[in-house]
């Protein structure tokens, strides 16, 4: 007995481009979840590398300032959004980085080779949760999205990669110590709506405490080094 086979065309083309689809998903996600810094170096002077991450804390600070310059300018709610900004703030504080060892810092008259190596691991913990934030936002769906400001952001990203994350880790790596995985580091989250796009409200206020925090912590770190020279012993 012969039997005969039927081929559904439709079926299996549709199979197919499910399968390309979940390919293509799970390829972005691999990006998007693979951790920065894939390889470190031994640092011969950790004072140089610490100027290149204050160098690149400088070249940080007036893009976060051109960043919500853009946000006031265009939004015409600017009452309401302040107010977003501060009740949001309020909720997401407790979440933010510690700077405690930093505050410390300043006390302190002299600091050795295990103060500095605290030191490194909180700012290093602080500029990855800043980098995941924005990750966040360039990740967001959202019709408020100005090209102008995903440009500004995905400079800021670069920065944070190359000149402080990688830095700090070169340091700890010759220090022989360990850090947390940008992976294992969430950032601030975007808010949701029942809808899939964010509203420009919602976006807006996730932008300026983002950026304002990043200032907030480009401001410490350079202060902090600056005054390092005085300090380490």
């Amino acid at each position: 007995m012969i039997v005969k086979l039927t081929f559904n065309v439709p079926a299996f083309r549709a199979i197919i481009l499910i399968l390309l689809l979940l390919f293509a998903n799970g390829k972005e996600q691999g990006k998007v979840n693979r951790d920065i810094c894939p390889t470190t170096t031994i640092t011969l002077c950790a004072r140089e590398v610490l100027q290149e991450i204050r160098t690149t804390a400088n070249q940080i600070h007036p893009l976060t300032l051109q960043i919500e310059e853009n946000i006031h300018r265009r939004d015409p709610n600017k009452v309401t959004l302040e107010n977003n900004i501060i009740y949001k703030t309020t909720i997401l504080n407790i979440t933010f980085p510690s700077s405690k060892t930093h505050d410390q810092f300043m006390h302190m008259n002299n600091i050795d080779k295990s103060d500095l190596v605290h030191l490194i691991k909180e700012a290093d913990y602080a500029v990855s949760y800043l980098y995941k934030s924005i990750v966040n936002l360039r990740q967001a769906e959202t019709a408020s999205k100005e090209d102008g400001d995903n440009a500004l952001f995905h400079r800021i990203e670069q920065l944070l990669e190359e000149g402080m994350i990688c830095n700090y880790r070169d340091i700890l790596h010759t220090y022989a110590e360990k850090w947390s995985s940008t992976n294992d580091i969430d950032g601030i989250e975007v808010g949701r709506t029942r809808k899939r796009d964010i509203t420009s409200c919602i976006y807006h206020t996730q932008i300026v405490i983002t950026v304002r925090l990043l200032r907030q912590w480009m401001e410490l770190i350079n202060y902090t080094v600056d005054i390092l020279e005085k300090k380490l012993l």
